[in-house]
């Protein structure tokens, strides 16, 4: 690694953990009430058990907490004397750290296409996980089935940084959920969503604020276009129910072949709303035929004819202008799926399966705890990747680079703590371990999102 390498992967590293100070964690926790007066467990302290135990609050037993703090912090506390600190206003403390680090500017982006940079200046994907809960936590988190917590993430996909961090219970309505994005949004974003959060008012906010947006239609919704041949008062007014007629799309489906696509310029999409937008219907392949049959006969949920008749069809809808032709809409549709391995990587490295009764504040500790380790990791993650990107044309997969960030990011606490500094040892064993450990394995072209983006570092 060159000198000047190494001196910019530094600044990169520092601008992200700036934050994580002893002082300034203290002054967090003091202002939540977590902290009232000197005591031997202070706030960093506290961070170090979260990262020793990959933020297991609830999986690890208070005995063991109550060990890790003696062997790595040389601070002897009794378990029930954790226990305690396990409260309300640790949750306040976790909840400022949260964000504190979601608004920390970064300094890597993916240099896009000039044909999406006249656009996009962010690209914004949103989704929600849900984790299970013990059974007797039901009534203050209800879910569809039992206890549980939904958390609702969105990331920019450029940067990699996120934007909103949030719990609810598990029966919130995503769709619901998705307006209260509505007052960050500015002209050149372009959001992209699933079906969950389809909010005709929240597509139509987003359009007269300048904003894009990419998302699937409900199959079961009235598509309009508009009629050319409108009926007539007597008076020469036209007969208002005529303005528009109804499409059936399936009847369109039938008529395309496999793996085709069909635009709209213009439709309009609701019975009531008549929202105007474009609209794009792709036929499946048989294979993805077969793969969605399989799907909906183990899917819990009954659906009604009509909407079975869409079942070998993907239909979007955007107010991209037609300069983006209907097949890169698709593809940047597919960036989707960028947050779902985002998802997989916090459930395959952090540990959230629940086998005992705890308290409800132990539970949002833990569940906070893991959250902000999380998104240090994935951004942490994500920063290195667009750097070894830009400085060595080596790519890493961000799934492998959550696992290996979460065994240096304890050594960086330290060397922070130690040295009021990262040292060069430890960010070069990190920049390492990435371009080692961590290398992306190339998948299909048509799926590669830089190639979808026209990124092109070579």
């Amino acid at each position: 690694m060159k000198r000047t390498d190494l001196d910019e992967w530094k600044l990169l590293m520092e601008q992200l953990y700036k934050l994580f100070s002893p002082d300034m964690l203290d002054s967090w926790a003091k202002e939540s009430g977590w902290i009232k007066r000197k005591r031997k467990l202070d706030a960093y302290s506290f961070l170090h058990i979260l990262l020793y135990h990959c933020g297991n609050l609830a999986g690890s037993s208070l005995r063991e907490l109550s060990l890790s703090l003696e062997e790595t912090c040389h601070i002897s506390m009794t378990p029930e004397a954790i226990n305690q600190r396990l409260n309300k206003e640790l949750i306040v403390f976790l909840k400022k750290c949260l964000e504190h680090f979601i608004q920390t500017k970064l300094n890597y982006q993916l240099p896009i296409s000039d044909e999406l940079q006249k656009f996009c200046e962010r690209i914004r994907i949103i989704d929600a996980t849900i984790h299970s809960l013990p059974s007797d936590l039901k009534e203050t988190f209800p879910g569809v089935y039992r206890a549980e917590l939904k958390c609702q993430l969105e990331y920019e996909f450029l940067t990699g940084q996120f934007l909103l961090a949030d719990w609810r219970n598990g029966k919130e309505n995503d769709s619901l959920y998705g307006k209260y994005r509505l007052e960050t949004v500015s002209p050149g974003d372009l959001f992209i969503q699933d079906l969950g959060y389809f909010h005709l008012p929240t597509f139509k906010k987003i359009d007269e604020t300048g904003g894009y947006f990419v998302s699937r239609v409900r199959p079961d919704c009235s598509i309009y276009t508009g009629n050319p041949n409108p009926r007539y008062h007597a008076d020469g007014r036209v007969v208002k129910s005529s303005f528009y007629q109804k499409e059936s799309l399936a009847e369109h489906l039938e008529q395309m072949e496999r793996g085709s696509i069909r635009e709209w310029e213009e439709v309009f999409v609701g019975y009531d709303y008549k929202f105007p937008t474009r609209l794009i219907l792709y036929r499946h392949t048989e294979e993805q035929d077969k793969s969605g049959q399989y799907k909906r006969k183990h899917s819990r949920y009954q659906t009604k004819e009509h909407v079975r008749a869409l079942d070998g069809a993907t239909i979007i809808m955007t107010n991209l202008p037609d300069i983006i032709p209907a097949e890169k809409v698709m593809d940047l549709y597919r960036l989707r799926w960028q947050i779902e391995l985002l998802f997989k990587g916090w459930k395959s490295n952090f540990p959230t399966t629940f086998y005992k009764q705890i308290k409800e504040e132990r539970v949002l500790c833990h569940f906070f705890a893991h959250l902000l380790l999380f998104l240090i990791t994935a951004t942490t993650t994500y920063q290195a990747r667009l750097f070894l990107l830009e400085q060595s044309r080596i790519e890493i997969s961000i799934q492998k680079g959550i696992s290996v960030a979460l065994r240096f990011i304890r050594l960086m606490f330290e060397s922070i703590k130690k040295y009021t500094k990262l040292t060069n040892g430890v960010l070069k064993r990190f920049h390492d371990a990435l371009c080692k450990h961590a290398l992306k394995t190339k998948g299909p072209p048509e799926k590669d999102p830089l190639i979808i983006l026209g990124v092109n570092y070579s």
